[in-house]
């Protein structure tokens, strides 16, 4: 920019001596300073390569023979221009499958009063366009796009004097178009006359997962090696398309939490009501970990995740069923009943012989004698006191091992039917429960044989 001085020479009486020369000092706010001698003929000069839009001082002093003489001074402001620099900070975000959200600053220089911001959106299929915003303005929200478009887009700031240069390009798409949703498609021709006649249709978008867990109402064990759910149904929206089916998947749980089911050990079912009843592959005394999860032809959504405790069980089921699946972490019950007891009624004339053991001061067992006379009578009595103290001995041993089966890890009833002749003489296999196979344990002839021995 350029700015034009002129003045005139001080009248004689105010001049101290014979002019020489002028000097012209100019000064800005911003930190401009100029100082040049003019020869005295000349009343005028010329500043150049001044900043646009900017105010500057400058003085004209008379330089006489005996010094200075008066000065005059002006402020002037130079013209505008274009922007040096582009709008600072641009950004394009993507706001929907419809439209993007572009922000942006003023420009560092703006060399003037910005009058208006152009935004040059490119649409990457040919078309393109021009946006005038106010100068006033910091965003924009560019509407009528299409779902999962690429935008590309330049920004530029001017004056009264012109346009300023673009700003670097800014590409973005557009979100996706939300699964399942209808869309109306319209298509028409023009020509030179206008518009004719559209055809319009709806479609739907393609099928997506769904968005949400299935939220469970009820999980319970209804059995030993069964389990029930029941979940809310999700809505169409939810869905993100039409249901396929739900999938429910279990697991035994082998650590503290439910974490993400291995598809290698897990087992699956697939239902299409929002209830299901497991009826097999589940272990009595355990308890497992399900994940219920809504699936689509673009696959599963997320699952909703519990776990389902295991379930206390008889003597009878864990000494018949359970008692090969004890082991070390297993849910086992640690307060079992005792099986009922079943009793012999005698006849009017028998005899009632009773045994009571330390640990069983109420079992009883009531074995009908036939009223013998003399000496064998005696023996006979004697023979029958003996067989029913060992009955009650080994009845006795049988409970009390079935409570200490139940309450104890594997690995503890293998070291104490190694090392404990008590221990064999008081094992259930031992006692008569032969049908049952002990895993890890020893089989019943072992037993027969370390019991021979410990005797």
């Amino acid at each position: 920019m350029t700015l034009h001085l002129d003045w005139e020479g001080p009248q004689l009486d105010e001049r101290d001596g014979s002019v020489t020369s002028y000097e012209v000092n100019c000064t800005s706010s911003f930190g401009y300073y100029h100082l040049v001698s003019v020869d005295v003929g000349l009343l005028e000069y010329d500043l150049v390569n001044l900043a646009p839009f900017s105010n500057y001082t400058c003085c004209a002093s008379a330089l006489t023979t005996n010094g200075n003489s008066s000065t005059v001074c002006a402020t002037e402001e130079t013209l505008q221009d274009i922007p040096s620099d582009v709008p600072q900070n641009v950004t394009v975000n993507n706001h929907s499958a419809y439209a993007v959200i572009i922000e942006w600053e003023p420009p560092l220089t703006p060399n003037g009063i910005i009058t208006l911001y152009t935004i040059y959106a490119d649409y990457n299929n040919g078309t393109s366009q021009e946006i005038d915003v106010k100068a006033t303005d910091r965003i924009y929200k560019l509407n009528g796009l299409s779902p999962h478009q690429l935008i590309s887009i330049n920004i530029s700031a001017s004056t009264v004097i012109g346009e300023g240069p673009l700003s670097s390009t800014i590409s973005e798409r557009t979100s996706q178009a939300e699964p399942f949703v209808p869309y109306t498609v319209v298509v028409s021709a023009f020509t030179h006359a206008g518009e004719g006649i559209a055809l319009s249709q709806i479609i739907f978008s393609e099928e997506g997962v769904p968005s949400v867990e299935p939220e469970l109402i009820l999980s319970e064990r209804t059995d030993a090696t069964s389990l029930h759910l029941l979940w809310e149904a999700l809505s169409l929206e939810e869905l993100r398309g039409f249901l396929d089916s739900y999938v429910v998947v279990f697991e035994e749980l082998n650590t503290y939490q439910c974490l993400d089911l291995d598809p290698l050990t897990s087992q699956s079912v697939l239902v299409q009501e929002v209830f299901i009843t497991i009826s097999y592959g589940l272990m009595p005394g355990k308890e497992y970990c399900v994940e219920v999860a809504a699936e689509t032809s673009a696959g599963a959504g997320i699952s909703t995740k519990i776990t389902i405790p295991c379930v206390q069980l008889s003597v009878d089921q864990y000494c018949s069923v359970e008692l090969t699946e004890l082991g070390n972490g297993d849910c086992i019950s640690t307060t079992v009943p005792p099986p009922p007891e079943t009793t012999t009624k005698t006849t009017a004339d028998s005899l009632n012989v009773t045994e009571q053991s330390e640990a069983s001061a109420h079992e009883s067992v009531e074995v009908p004698v036939f009223a013998l006379g003399g000496s064998a009578g005696v023996l006979a009595l004697i023979i029958i006191i003996v067989i029913v103290a060992t009955f009650c001995v080994a009845l006795r041993c049988t409970r009390r091992n079935k409570k200490h089966i139940v309450q104890q890890p594997r690995s503890r009833l293998r070291d104490s039917f190694e090392n404990d002749c008590a221990a064999v003489m008081e094992n259930p296999l031992y006692a008569g429960v032969k049908e049952e196979k002990l895993r890890g344990l020893p089989s019943y002839d072992e037993l027969e044989e370390m019991s021979n021995k410990c005797n």
